[in-house]
Order: C-alpha cells, then structure tokens, then sequence
C-alpha cells in the first residue's frame, strides 16, 4: 500500500504555486505539509485528493494513476479547512448524514461510541448551530471514526481545537498510523506523534 507523489506542480493565475513535488508513502506514514499562507498547503491536499488536476506530474496509488484508479476516491477520508457541517442538524444527525452519502449504514451504538470518543456525547441532540468552533471541529473530525479508510487528508485539523481536543486528534493520528494507515497534514503546527513524520516546506526557495 504505497501513495507516490511523482513531481507534482500547480499553477494559479499564470504563476507556478509549487512544483517537483515528491515523495513516497507507505502504510504508517505521516507528511507535514507546512508553509506561510497562500503557499499552497490547501491546493496541494485538493490535488492529492483528485479535487485538482495538477499543472504536471501524477499520483499513484497501488501501483495505478489515480486518475484511472476506480478505488482511489473510496480510500480517501479529506477534512477540509471548512468543517462540512449542517448547522441545521444535530450533531448525531451530521454523522448519520455522512454514514448516508458515503453509503455506510453506520449503527446508533457505533454513531453514540464515536460522540463519546469525541466528546461530543452530551451534545448529540443539540444543533450545530448551536456549538462553539472547537466543538465544531471535533465534530467534522468524528466523520474520520465512521469507516476506516487508508487515506487520511487533513486541512488545518487544528484550527479552533483547544488543548485537550489537540491531544485527542494527535490520539487519532497515531491509532491511523497505527492500523498501516497514512496521513498527510497541512498545518502550521508542529505535530508531537508517536511515529517519526516527513516535514514537506511550500514557498521556501
């Protein structure tokens, strides 16, 4: 199980965003997408996703160019920047949603183990509305317990996270890794894992 970032550039506006990216991913893995703003942390993490067509170079994925590979977007949990929450919903019910879309049939006790996981429980019947950012953003993080997937992209997961919710997504992290799973985070922090992790800079010369 190997994801191969094979020099990889993107261009915005008539201007180079990064270029010659490289590097190889093998199951326990973890890569540090790190930058100042407007480097192109997110871009990279949407083209790896397929989201983007990269200006040149190819991402592979079991040895096949996702752009051919039928199982390459079902290997892919993607937490944006953006949480993807329905404010108008409940906080179980924007799990059961997900469960839905993704076509998992995801059980009450399995939805009330991952709100319990996330802390998350006591509020399972509030509105999304209604929640604090951090609360907000365990939540869109709950999605990554639904079904285990190879892939974990993550934008920013830390952004409006306190301490303990910190602690409890580098728990996460390290239980992904853990299971041979591989991580890529663009964040701009540093992340304190069990495992060694690559550190990838955008926008230094």
């Amino acid at each position: 199980m190997t994801l191969v970032l094979d020099n990889l550039a993107y261009e915005r506006n008539d201007k180079i965003l990064f270029s010659q990216i490289k590097n190889n991913l093998s199951g326990g893995d973890c890569l540090e997408v790190r930058g100042a703003n407007g480097s192109g942390k997110s871009t990279l993490l949407r083209v790896i996703a397929g989201l983007l067509d990269p200006l040149h170079g190819k991402i592979v994925w079991c040895d096949e160019d996702i752009r051919t590979n039928e199982n390459y977007a079902e290997a892919i949990h993607f937490v944006g920047h953006q949480n993807g929450i329905k404010l108008s919903l409940t906080v179980a019910e924007n799990l059961k949603l997900q469960s839905a879309l993704s076509r998992m049939n995801v059980s009450h006790e399995k939805i009330q183990t991952i709100l319990m996981r996330m802390g998350l429980l006591s509020c399972a019947n509030r509105y999304a509305s209604e929640l604090s950012a951090g609360l907000l953003r365990r939540l869109s993080l709950a999605k990554l317990l639904l079904q285990e997937k190879p892939i974990w992209l993550l934008d920013e997961p830390t952004t409006s996270l306190d301490a303990e919710g910190q602690t409890l997504l580098l728990e996460l992290i390290n239980e992904h890794r853990q299971k041979n799973g591989i991580a890529i985070v663009a964040t701009h922090h540093n992340l304190i894992l069990n495992k060694e992790t690559d550190v990838l800079w955008l926008g230094r010369a």
